[in-house]
Protein backbone atom coordinates (compact mmCIF):
# COMPACT_ATOMS: atom_id res chain seq x y z
CA UNK A 1 0.00 0.00 0.00
CA UNK A 2 3.15 2.33 -0.78
CA UNK A 3 0.53 4.16 -3.22
CA UNK A 4 -1.19 5.20 -0.17
CA UNK A 5 1.14 8.13 0.08
CA UNK A 6 1.91 8.89 -3.30
CA UNK A 7 0.44 11.84 -3.27
CA UNK A 8 0.40 14.77 -1.31
CA UNK A 9 -1.89 17.98 -1.57
CA UNK A 10 -0.13 21.33 0.60
CA UNK A 11 -2.26 24.00 1.81
CA UNK A 12 -1.75 26.46 -1.10
CA UNK A 13 -3.10 23.84 -3.64
CA UNK A 14 -6.68 23.01 -1.49
CA UNK A 15 -8.57 26.39 -2.30
CA UNK A 16 -8.24 25.36 -6.14
CA UNK A 17 -9.29 21.62 -5.82
CA UNK A 18 -12.95 22.58 -7.35
CA UNK A 19 -11.46 24.69 -10.13
CA UNK A 20 -8.51 22.10 -11.49
CA UNK A 21 -8.42 18.37 -12.80
CA UNK A 22 -7.88 16.47 -10.29
CA UNK A 23 -5.34 14.11 -10.98
CA UNK A 24 -5.91 9.98 -10.50
CA UNK A 25 -4.11 9.00 -7.02
CA UNK A 26 -4.34 9.16 -3.63
CA UNK A 27 -4.30 12.39 -1.66
CA UNK A 28 -3.68 11.92 2.00
CA UNK A 29 -3.76 15.06 3.82
CA UNK A 30 -6.80 16.67 1.86
CA UNK A 31 -9.13 17.85 3.92
CA UNK A 32 -12.73 17.05 4.26
CA UNK A 33 -13.67 20.75 3.12
CA UNK A 34 -11.81 20.29 0.21
CA UNK A 35 -12.71 16.60 -0.88
CA UNK A 36 -16.23 17.94 -0.96
CA UNK A 37 -15.48 20.59 -3.22
CA UNK A 38 -13.20 18.91 -5.24
CA UNK A 39 -14.03 17.56 -9.11
CA UNK A 40 -15.61 13.70 -8.94
CA UNK A 41 -18.69 11.72 -8.37
CA UNK A 42 -19.03 9.99 -4.87
CA UNK A 43 -21.08 7.36 -3.31
CA UNK A 44 -23.54 10.45 -2.13
CA UNK A 45 -23.54 11.42 -6.07
CA UNK A 46 -24.32 8.39 -7.21
CA UNK A 47 -27.44 7.75 -4.92
CA UNK A 48 -28.61 11.11 -5.94
CA UNK A 49 -28.30 9.74 -9.47
CA UNK A 50 -30.35 6.45 -8.86
CA UNK A 51 -33.10 8.77 -7.35
CA UNK A 52 -33.50 11.68 -9.56
CA UNK A 53 -30.82 13.01 -11.84
CA UNK A 54 -31.96 16.37 -11.37
CA UNK A 55 -30.29 16.03 -8.21
CA UNK A 56 -26.91 16.70 -9.47
CA UNK A 57 -27.84 20.17 -10.84
CA UNK A 58 -29.70 21.31 -7.56
CA UNK A 59 -27.84 22.68 -4.57
CA UNK A 60 -29.75 21.50 -1.63
CA UNK A 61 -27.35 22.58 1.17
CA UNK A 62 -26.95 19.77 4.23
CA UNK A 63 -28.59 20.59 7.20
CA UNK A 64 -26.98 20.27 10.53
CA UNK A 65 -28.54 17.71 12.91
CA UNK A 66 -27.05 16.81 16.33
CA UNK A 67 -26.79 13.27 15.36
CA UNK A 68 -25.07 14.27 12.44
CA UNK A 69 -22.76 16.04 14.25
CA UNK A 70 -21.88 13.64 17.01
CA UNK A 71 -21.74 11.17 14.20
CA UNK A 72 -18.56 14.00 12.64
CA UNK A 73 -17.04 14.07 16.57
CA UNK A 74 -16.97 10.40 16.76
CA UNK A 75 -14.84 10.14 13.48
CA UNK A 76 -12.56 12.64 14.71
CA UNK A 77 -12.81 11.04 17.53
CA UNK A 78 -11.54 7.57 16.13
CA UNK A 79 -8.87 9.52 13.97
CA UNK A 80 -7.43 11.18 16.96
CA UNK A 81 -8.10 14.72 16.46
CA UNK A 82 -10.68 15.38 18.65
CA UNK A 83 -9.29 17.44 21.31
CA UNK A 84 -7.46 19.18 18.76
CA UNK A 85 -10.75 20.51 17.17
CA UNK A 86 -13.39 20.26 19.92
CA UNK A 87 -13.95 22.89 23.05
CA UNK A 88 -16.46 22.17 25.61
CA UNK A 89 -18.53 24.52 27.40
CA UNK A 90 -17.75 25.25 31.20
CA UNK A 91 -21.54 25.25 31.82
CA UNK A 92 -23.13 21.65 31.74
CA UNK A 93 -26.45 23.16 32.26
CA UNK A 94 -26.25 25.62 28.86
CA UNK A 95 -28.51 26.59 26.55
CA UNK A 96 -27.43 26.52 22.82
CA UNK A 97 -29.88 29.57 22.65
CA UNK A 98 -28.81 31.78 25.31
CA UNK A 99 -26.09 34.68 25.11
CA UNK A 100 -23.45 32.64 27.17
CA UNK A 101 -23.51 30.25 24.64
CA UNK A 102 -23.38 32.46 21.44
CA UNK A 103 -20.52 34.43 22.83
CA UNK A 104 -18.04 30.97 23.86
CA UNK A 105 -18.54 30.14 20.36
CA UNK A 106 -17.09 33.61 18.91
CA UNK A 107 -14.34 33.14 21.54
CA UNK A 108 -12.83 30.00 19.81
CA UNK A 109 -13.87 30.51 15.82
CA UNK A 110 -11.29 27.76 14.75
CA UNK A 111 -13.17 24.98 17.19
CA UNK A 112 -16.52 23.38 17.46
CA UNK A 113 -17.97 24.07 20.34
CA UNK A 114 -19.70 21.41 22.49
CA UNK A 115 -21.52 21.04 25.47
CA UNK A 116 -20.46 18.91 28.01
CA UNK A 117 -22.98 15.73 27.50
CA UNK A 118 -22.29 15.70 24.11
CA UNK A 119 -18.97 16.18 24.64
CA UNK A 120 -18.77 13.16 27.43
CA UNK A 121 -20.94 11.36 24.99
CA UNK A 122 -18.44 11.19 21.82
CA UNK A 123 -15.92 10.33 24.43
CA UNK A 124 -17.99 7.50 25.17
CA UNK A 125 -18.66 6.01 22.15
CA UNK A 126 -15.29 6.52 21.79
CA UNK A 127 -14.03 4.05 24.54
CA UNK A 128 -16.51 1.67 23.53
CA UNK A 129 -15.33 1.34 19.81
CA UNK A 130 -11.87 1.31 21.68
CA UNK A 131 -12.29 -1.55 24.23
CA UNK A 132 -14.55 -3.49 21.59
CA UNK A 133 -12.45 -6.87 21.45
CA UNK A 134 -13.06 -7.83 18.19
CA UNK A 135 -12.20 -4.50 16.64
CA UNK A 136 -8.58 -4.34 18.77
CA UNK A 137 -6.75 -6.19 16.50
CA UNK A 138 -6.84 -3.81 13.53
CA UNK A 139 -4.01 -1.67 14.81
CA UNK A 140 -5.66 1.44 14.68
CA UNK A 141 -2.49 3.80 15.45
CA UNK A 142 -0.75 2.68 12.54
CA UNK A 143 -2.93 3.02 9.53
CA UNK A 144 -4.57 4.97 7.10
CA UNK A 145 -7.67 7.40 8.61
CA UNK A 146 -9.12 9.60 5.82
CA UNK A 147 -7.48 8.87 2.75
CA UNK A 148 -9.08 10.42 -0.64
CA UNK A 149 -9.14 8.27 -3.79
CA UNK A 150 -9.78 9.62 -6.93
CA UNK A 151 -9.96 7.28 -10.47
CA UNK A 152 -11.30 7.44 -13.40
CA UNK A 153 -14.43 4.95 -14.40
CA UNK A 154 -13.58 2.56 -17.41
CA UNK A 155 -17.14 2.51 -18.57
CA UNK A 156 -17.88 6.08 -18.44
CA UNK A 157 -14.79 8.02 -18.42
CA UNK A 158 -15.92 9.90 -15.22
CA UNK A 159 -13.93 10.95 -12.41
CA UNK A 160 -15.05 9.21 -9.37
CA UNK A 161 -13.81 9.93 -5.65
CA UNK A 162 -14.21 8.13 -2.31
CA UNK A 163 -13.01 8.57 1.17
CA UNK A 164 -12.73 5.56 3.23
CA UNK A 165 -12.75 6.05 7.22
CA UNK A 166 -9.25 3.87 7.81
CA UNK A 167 -7.35 0.99 6.07
CA UNK A 168 -5.17 -1.13 7.52
CA UNK A 169 -1.68 -0.58 7.76
CA UNK A 170 -1.17 -3.66 5.23
CA UNK A 171 -4.05 -2.32 2.95
CA UNK A 172 -6.51 -5.38 3.24
CA UNK A 173 -8.99 -3.82 5.47
CA UNK A 174 -11.25 -1.22 5.39
CA UNK A 175 -13.10 0.30 8.31
CA UNK A 176 -16.31 2.67 8.18
CA UNK A 177 -17.39 4.29 11.52
CA UNK A 178 -20.72 4.29 12.29
CA UNK A 179 -23.06 5.74 14.78
CA UNK A 180 -26.96 4.47 14.87
CA UNK A 181 -29.49 4.36 17.34
CA UNK A 182 -29.69 0.20 17.13
CA UNK A 183 -26.15 -1.83 17.01
CA UNK A 184 -28.29 -5.14 16.77
CA UNK A 185 -27.79 -7.52 13.55
CA UNK A 186 -31.56 -6.75 12.67
CA UNK A 187 -31.54 -3.06 13.67
CA UNK A 188 -28.06 -2.00 11.80
CA UNK A 189 -29.09 -4.29 9.28
CA UNK A 190 -31.96 -1.89 7.76
CA UNK A 191 -29.91 0.67 8.43
CA UNK A 192 -27.24 -0.26 6.22
CA UNK A 193 -29.99 -0.88 3.34
CA UNK A 194 -31.97 1.93 3.81
CA UNK A 195 -28.61 4.38 3.35
CA UNK A 196 -26.95 2.65 0.50
CA UNK A 197 -23.86 1.01 3.27
CA UNK A 198 -23.42 -1.58 0.34
CA UNK A 199 -22.70 1.38 -2.28
CA UNK A 200 -20.15 2.94 -0.31
CA UNK A 201 -18.33 -0.84 0.19
CA UNK A 202 -18.40 -1.42 -3.44
CA UNK A 203 -17.22 1.83 -4.48
CA UNK A 204 -14.45 2.13 -2.17
CA UNK A 205 -12.95 -1.74 -2.50
CA UNK A 206 -12.97 -0.78 -6.82
CA UNK A 207 -11.46 2.90 -5.88
CA UNK A 208 -8.86 1.45 -3.60
CA UNK A 209 -8.05 -1.41 -6.06
CA UNK A 210 -8.04 1.30 -9.41
CA UNK A 211 -5.33 3.06 -7.69
CA UNK A 212 -3.36 1.02 -5.78
CA UNK A 213 -3.36 -2.44 -7.59
CA UNK A 214 -4.66 -3.71 -4.77
CA UNK A 215 -8.15 -4.69 -3.61
CA UNK A 216 -8.78 -4.86 0.34
CA UNK A 217 -9.70 -8.31 1.17
CA UNK A 218 -12.63 -7.05 3.71
CA UNK A 219 -15.31 -4.22 4.77
CA UNK A 220 -16.12 -3.58 7.56
CA UNK A 221 -18.82 -1.49 9.62
CA UNK A 222 -17.74 -0.64 13.24
CA UNK A 223 -21.59 0.01 14.53
CA UNK A 224 -21.24 2.25 17.65
CA UNK A 225 -24.39 3.18 19.12
CA UNK A 226 -24.87 6.88 20.21
CA UNK A 227 -26.54 6.22 23.50
CA UNK A 228 -25.78 4.18 26.74
CA UNK A 229 -24.55 1.72 26.90
CA UNK A 230 -23.18 2.89 23.89
CA UNK A 231 -22.99 -0.86 22.51
CA UNK A 232 -20.53 -2.11 19.66
CA UNK A 233 -20.84 -4.41 17.11
CA UNK A 234 -18.31 -5.23 14.16
CA UNK A 235 -19.67 -6.46 10.71
CA UNK A 236 -18.49 -7.38 7.20
CA UNK A 237 -19.88 -6.77 3.89
CA UNK A 238 -21.31 -9.59 2.25
CA UNK A 239 -20.06 -10.62 -1.57
CA UNK A 240 -23.66 -10.10 -2.10
CA UNK A 241 -24.28 -6.42 -0.61
CA UNK A 242 -20.78 -5.99 -2.60
CA UNK A 243 -22.14 -7.26 -5.82
CA UNK A 244 -25.70 -5.58 -5.20
CA UNK A 245 -23.20 -2.23 -4.52
CA UNK A 246 -21.18 -2.96 -8.05
CA UNK A 247 -24.80 -3.49 -9.71
CA UNK A 248 -26.06 0.07 -8.29
CA UNK A 249 -22.93 1.69 -8.94
CA UNK A 250 -22.98 0.39 -13.25
CA UNK A 251 -26.78 1.24 -13.48
CA UNK A 252 -26.23 5.11 -11.69
CA UNK A 253 -22.99 5.79 -14.36
CA UNK A 254 -24.26 4.71 -17.26
CA UNK A 255 -27.38 6.46 -16.59
CA UNK A 256 -25.09 9.67 -15.41
CA UNK A 257 -23.57 9.31 -19.28
CA UNK A 258 -27.03 9.46 -20.42
CA UNK A 259 -28.02 12.54 -18.96
CA UNK A 260 -24.01 14.31 -19.87
CA UNK A 261 -24.29 13.23 -23.39
CA UNK A 262 -27.93 14.59 -23.83
CA UNK A 263 -27.96 17.92 -21.24
CA UNK A 264 -31.12 16.30 -19.78
CA UNK A 265 -31.65 15.84 -16.22
CA UNK A 266 -34.48 14.17 -15.32
CA UNK A 267 -36.72 14.33 -11.99
CA UNK A 268 -39.19 11.47 -11.22
CA UNK A 269 -41.00 9.57 -13.55
CA UNK A 270 -43.69 11.28 -15.67
CA UNK A 271 -46.20 8.77 -15.91
CA UNK A 272 -48.63 7.20 -13.09
CA UNK A 273 -47.17 3.92 -11.19
CA UNK A 274 -48.99 1.54 -9.03
CA UNK A 275 -47.76 2.24 -5.73
CA UNK A 276 -47.48 -1.50 -4.38
CA UNK A 277 -46.10 -2.70 -1.05
CA UNK A 278 -42.05 -2.97 0.17
CA UNK A 279 -40.37 -6.15 0.62
CA UNK A 280 -41.28 -5.95 4.53
CA UNK A 281 -45.14 -5.16 3.52
CA UNK A 282 -45.43 -8.30 1.47
CA UNK A 283 -44.04 -10.73 3.40
CA UNK A 284 -46.49 -9.11 6.17
CA UNK A 285 -49.20 -9.60 3.64
CA UNK A 286 -48.69 -13.55 3.14
CA UNK A 287 -48.32 -14.02 6.75
CA UNK A 288 -51.74 -12.74 6.85
CA UNK A 289 -52.70 -14.75 4.34
CA UNK A 290 -51.38 -17.64 6.04
CA UNK A 291 -53.37 -17.11 9.07
CA UNK A 292 -56.41 -16.27 7.15
CA UNK A 293 -55.86 -20.12 5.30
CA UNK A 294 -55.25 -21.73 8.94
CA UNK A 295 -58.57 -19.97 9.92
CA UNK A 296 -60.89 -21.05 6.81
CA UNK A 297 -59.93 -24.63 7.25
CA UNK A 298 -60.24 -24.80 10.58
CA UNK A 299 -63.81 -23.59 10.23
CA UNK A 300 -64.08 -24.88 6.93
Amino acid sequence: MSKLSNLKVSNSDVDTLSRIRMKEGVYRDLPIESYHQSPGYSKTSLCQIDKAPIYLKTKVPQKSTKSLNIGTAFHEAMEGVFKDKYVVHPDPGVNKTTKSWKDFVKRYPKHMPLKRSEYDQVLAMYDAARSYRPFQKYHLSRGFYESSFYWHDAVTNSLIKCRPDYITPDGMSVIDFKTTVDPSPKGFQYQAYKYHYYVSAALTLEGIEAVTGIRPKEYLFLAVSNSAPYLTALYRASEKEIALGDHFIRRSLLTLKTCLESGKWPGLQEEILELGLPFSGLKELREEQEVEDEFMELVG
